[in-house]
């Protein structure tokens, strides 16, 4: 009797057994098609420009994707320069390019140039040639470096980085750890915007990224200096730096984006370094939620004020906190920079602050008006 009840036990949860895996099959089958015979849509969205909110969207395949991925490199990679520069204090190090007109000027990473001694150049054609320095912005890392007599030049095509918005797949453009100088051949990774107005602080306190393109695509040593490009070919930033704890690609990589640079192009040719709007105050930290502020308000603590600076002059000091530049709320240190970055020498501006005479103290609202100098050399 035992033996006989197990087997119609499981003779029966053989056939649910049975009927369930049929279901999922059928089931399974209905989903992979629209109709039968009809696969899957694999179609989707991608944005290249704009007509719906500033991007014209396109429905294409994965393999359209790939297709135009290719199309862009083939096209960009002329552009490219791969670099080598020997300097007493490196001795050789390799770095990336990019032609920015026929004449032969090439934009690159101001830090990878700075000392050199020597610029050797490879173009795609795999022709050397060597390169003198002709213009550099030790605050933005930028600089332009110059060929003479090379021919059949393919420039860069420029976008706009004010148009971007996170999400937004990207190409970077490299000479990752020199591989490019011995065949031409840059290498080329691909990544998405991950946010925008990053303010970094590379190589110390004499170089600031500000506004800068936050990415996931892989820049690694030699890298610096290539450009980071949208899908269509079209330049969005100067790749420079990157978040790591290794000193090799971790994921977070920054560029300079493109609206700095073309902003700073006429001056590097001529070999003037570009001038920055300067306030004079330094070692800024983000306050929140200051008592005698109000709850939930924030502002930028000042704790350095340079003498003879715009700041110094007006009268500010440290201890003061920021709450509004021309009358508009601050909310945190990288507002504030990011505020700065697109000012100009000369204008006139309104702080706000808040001073503490002592912490048992209600602070006192003060406004002070100054006019924004030159960052000093």
């Amino acid at each position: 009797l035992y033996i006989r009840v197990n087997r119609n036990w499981a003779s029966t949860m053989f056939k649910i057994f049975l009927l369930f895996l049929l279901t999922f099959v059928f089931l399974s089958s209905a989903c992979a098609t629209e109709k039968i015979g009809n696969p899957i849509n694999t179609r989707l969205e991608f944005q290249s420009s704009d007509t719906r909110n500033g991007h014209i969207v396109e429905n294409i395949s994965l393999e359209e994707l790939q297709n135009k991925i290719e199309e862009t490199v083939a096209k960009v990679a002329p552009s490219i320069i791969a670099i080598r520069v020997f300097s007493e204090s490196y001795g050789i190090s390799h770095g990336s390019g990019v032609i920015i007109d026929e004449e032969g000027y090439i934009l690159t990473s101001e830090h990878l140039v700075n000392k050199a001694h020597s610029i050797s150049v490879l173009f795609f054609n795999k022709e050397i040639y060597q390169a003198e320095l002709v213009g550099s912005d030790i605050f933005s890392d930028l600089a332009i470096i110059k060929v003479n007599d090379a021919t059949g030049l393919k420039k860069i095509e420029f976008g706009d980085s004010d148009k971007i918005k996170p999400g937004k797949f990207v190409l970077s453009f490299g000479n990752a750890f020199g591989y490019s100088f011995q065949d031409g051949q840059p290498t080329v990774t691909l990544g998405i915007i991950s946010a925008l107005d990053r303010v970094f602080t590379p190589f110390g306190a004499g170089r600031m990224y500000r506004r800068a393109l936050q990415h996931d695509s892989a820049i690694n040593p030699g890298s610096s200096g290539g450009p980071l490009c949208d899908l269509e070919g079209k330049m969005l930033g100067l790749n420079g730096v990157i978040s790591s704890n290794t000193g090799n690609y971790a994921g977070v990589s920054f560029a300079v984006p493109v609206n700095i640079i073309l902003d700073s192009i006429p001056l590097l040719k001529e070999g003037k370094e570009p001038v920055h709007p300067y306030i004079g105050i330094g070692g800024l930290e983000n306050m929140i939620s200051q008592p005698s502020v109000g709850a939930g308000r924030r502002g930028v603590l000042i704790k350095v004020v340079s003498k003879n600076s715009p700041a110094g002059e007006a009268g500010l000091q440290p201890g003061d906190i920021i709450l509004e530049v021309n009358e508009k709320p601050v909310q945190g240190t990288v507002e504030l920079l990011n505020w700065l970055s697109k000012s100009n020498v000369g204008d006139k501006i309104a702080l706000r602050i808040i001073r503490f005479e002592t912490l048992d103290k209600q602070g006192e609202t003060l406004t002070f008006e100054l006019t924004l100098g030159s960052r000093p050399k």
